[in-house]
């Protein structure tokens, strides 16, 4: 079992908060934490998520998604979208710590194709399969 933030009720902090308190390994949603930033900084709180997987001898899962409009900002679109996620990507980058990625898109497949092909165009990541990279 697993809690992940939500974009309207618990935010990254409280997510957090119950998942260490009761051991449980917290899956981040990066765009629910987007639509539910209240006054958290997920700088101050990433590490802390990662480490409630250690217990448990997994890589953390993060998900990802963009949202479809401006006016409708908690549903998924079609593709992620690059721009959207890339803080959140250097935020990770500079904890140097593996995770992976749940998309969530409702392109599915080729959203996660696209995705990671624009991720491998950036400077210093490095291909490692078809679906994932190194950086």
């Amino acid at each position: 079992m697993t809690l992940e933030n939500d974009d309207k009720t618990y935010d990254v902090k409280e997510t957090l908060i119950t998942c260490e308190k009761e051991s449980i390994p917290m899956v981040l949603d990066y765009h629910h934490h987007m639509a539910n930033t209240g006054e958290n900084e997920l700088s101050l709180y990433l590490q802390r998520i990662y480490n409630t997987w250690n217990s448990f001898n997994m890589v953390p899962k993060v998900h990802i998604s963009s949202p479809k409009s401006d006016e409708s900002y908690r549903s998924h679109a079609n593709f992620v979208s690059l721009d959207f996620i890339l803080p959140f990507l250097k935020l990770a980058k500079e904890l140097n710590h593996d995770f992976d990625i749940m998309i969530e898109a409702k392109q599915k497949n080729l959203a996660m194709q696209r995705l990671v092909e624009e991720i491998a165009a950036l400077r210093g990541v490095k291909r490692i399969t078809s679906s994932s990279v190194e950086w």
